[in-house]
């Protein structure tokens, strides 16, 4: 038994050394132009109820909620 197990591993072992896999390479490819445009990120508490209205109005406009209310404010202070 000890013997088969022996084998076994030896086995595997060759098995192994002689399949040597290369790991594959990730290739970076740079990004051209800006990404965004000058942007700050801004933290909002608001009350949840208009927060669900907000996302309600979103949705039927088909707009994400940053495009509604980037569109509220600048409709605010249009200039």
């Amino acid at each position: 038994m000890a013997k088969d197990k022996k084998d076994m591993f030896a086995s595997l072992k060759a098995n192994v050394l002689n399949n040597s896999s290369e790991t594959p390479q990730q290739v970076v490819i740079p990004v051209k132009g800006k990404l965004k445009s000058e942007e700050t990120p801004f933290t909002l508490y608001i009350p949840t109820s208009t927060l669900k209205r907000l996302k309600i109005l979103a949705a039927t406009e088909g707009k994400s909620l940053k495009q509604l209310i980037n569109e509220a404010i600048e409709e605010k202070y249009k200039t």
